[in-house]
């Protein structure tokens, strides 16, 4: 199991120092790694919050490894390897489907 801790901190950055991407925005994320380990990731009002342990308002819950996550977060895995993992069952979504498109634009670089 790869360790997200480092990944999430950079997320945490990138969002802060760049307001524009999550401006406007609310979407509440909940992430299960490996089927144990809880992280979210919460857009209130374009205000981030995103660390380990889960959230009881998550809109959208993603089960998946920690692997593929920092793959993701790393734009390593494009959009067609994505899907791929969705219909292996690599990666699980679980609630409003429709904030997994946002996703790519809070995480990008």
């Amino acid at each position: 199991m790869a360790d997200v801790e480092p990944v999430f901190a950079e997320i945490e950055h990138r969002l802060i120092s760049r307001p524009s991407n999550i401006a406007g925005y609310s979407a509440h994320y909940q992430f299960v790694f490996d089927d144990t380990e809880l992280y979210h990731l919460s857009i209130s009002n374009g205000i981030p919050d995103v660390g380990p342990g889960g959230i009881s308002s998550a809109q959208l819950t993603i089960l998946m490894s920690s692997d593929d996550f920092i793959a993701l977060a790393q734009g390593k895995l494009d959009i067609a390897a994505v899907q791929e993992a969705v219909q292996d069952q690599r990666i699980t979504l679980q609630g409003d489907l429709s904030l997994a498109a946002l996703l790519p634009d809070f995480l990008k670089e």
